[in-house]
């Protein structure tokens, strides 16, 4: 898939609708950001890289995103009966 597009504004994507899909779907696009005041509202997307991202995922659950990137200590979890006690004013 080719680089993300340039983000057009809304009127800009209804007007053009046809030919972004169009280049999209051809590959002369990659994905088309689409802007409503200013912030990123939906992003337009070739079928098969939607599939590709998507797979084996529930649509708009995305479990596991930083699966593997991050190590946590063995311990991690030894002092939870200390910092409970604090939270609870010292008293166990």
């Amino acid at each position: 898939m080719t680089e993300p597009a340039p983000a057009i504004g809304l009127f800009e994507a209804k007007t053009h609708f046809s030919r972004i899909v169009d280049d999209v779907v051809n590959g002369r696009s990659g994905a088309v950001p689409v802007m409503r005041r200013g912030k990123p509202a939906v992003y337009i997307v070739a079928d098969a890289f939607y599939r590709q991202a998507t797979a084996g995922a529930s649509p708009g659950i995305r479990y596991g995103l930083a699966k593997g990137k991050y190590r946590l200590a063995r311990g991690i979890d030894a002092g939870n009966a200390e910092v409970l006690r604090l939270f609870r004013g010292g008293e166990a």
